[in-house]
């Protein structure tokens, strides 16, 4: 019996033109990180090392390389599970609100700890960048719709049957 999610086959394009714009992002942050990176000190009597200086951002720029893998991760499972006929509407909602809270974070800040927050307009030369990113429309779309209250409310409704849960995807797929 297969449970394919006759939705399915949009979200997954709409998540790939996601995840395309953001590893853009990551390349614009990458790049000025190196930059910043490159650059002198620019109190010369500052000893530190550029990486110590510029330690937030580049641990920002790795948080975020690390939430574009996980994308990247579950834009293929969800693919794995699509081929075998196993890509349901309980996972295809997961994956639209897993890639709206994802991508929202990428533009306004990535969590790094309880306390710390990589904001990418932190990095010189970003906003243009930023502004690319945040009026994709793959972006926009999912962000405005992929965890809405209605998709939210399916979630629940697809938890609380029983068979839903029994039957969701294997994660390891």
């Amino acid at each position: 019996m297969t449970r394919a999610d006759p939705q399915a086959e949009p979200v997954l394009e709409t998540c790939a033109a996601g995840l395309a714009a953001a590893e853009r992002l990551l390349e614009s942050l990458q790049r000025e990180l190196r930059l910043l990176l490159a650059a002198p000190a620019a109190d010369p009597a500052d000893p530190a090392d550029p990486l110590t200086r510029e330690q937030h951002r580049a641990h920002g720029c790795a948080w975020t390389a690390t939430y574009v893998q996980a994308l990247r991760e579950m834009l293929d499972w969800s693919r794995r599970l699509a081929a075998a006929g196993q890509l349901g509407e309980l996972e295809t909602l997961l994956l639209r609100a897993a890639y709206a809270e994802y991508l929202a974070q990428l533009a306004g800040g990535v969590p790094m700890s309880q306390g710390e927050i990589f904001r990418p307009e932190s990095m010189p030369g970003a906003a243009e960048a930023l502004s690319r990113y945040a009026a994709d429309p793959a972006v926009a779309a999912l962000r405005r719709d992929g965890f809405s209250p209605a998709v939210r409310r399916r979630i629940a409704a697809r938890l609380a049957d029983g068979r839903t849960a029994r039957q969701f995807g294997d994660p390891a797929y």
